[in-house]
């Protein structure tokens, strides 16, 4: 059986930033119109010796991301005791969420982060989103 054309495919454009620490999502014609829900996967990023939101912007994401963002509410190791230009201290972490459109894909998402080196913890969010 042959496989499909590379067209038949079709090809998202690379996820855009809305603003500083978080994932555009696809265009409107791209997302799925009828999913009543996302899988979520949490993530701890290791922030020592980045600036700001540097290790988020910076993480090569899973291709097959919906949306997502990084932010102290997601948990952290704590407020930053050093001023915002300067890189943050060694055991620094922040928490990050990451949508995908089911539970299969978020299993290879969760593999995908886990090998990434500021990423110290993955895992599927089990509670939905």
């Amino acid at each position: 059986m042959k496989g499909l054309p590379a067209a038949a495919l079709g090809s998202r454009p690379p996820h855009r930033r809305e603003a500083p620490g978080r994932i555009a999502k696809a265009p409107l014609g791209e997302r799925l119109q009828d999913a009543k829900t996302v899988t979520r996967i949490r993530l701890l990023i290791d922030l020592s010796g980045t600036v700001g939101s540097e290790a988020w912007d910076r993480l090569p994401h899973f291709g097959e991301v919906l949306g997502g963002w990084f932010s102290p509410e997601e948990g952290s190791s704590g407020p930053c005791q050093h001023d915002q230009e300067s890189p943050h201290l060694p055991g620094e972490w922040c928490g990050a969420v990451i949508e995908v459109e089911n539970h299969l894909l978020a299993e290879y998402a969760v593999a995908h982060y886990l090998v990434l080196p500021r990423v110290l913890d993955a895992f599927v969010d089990e509670r939905g989103a």
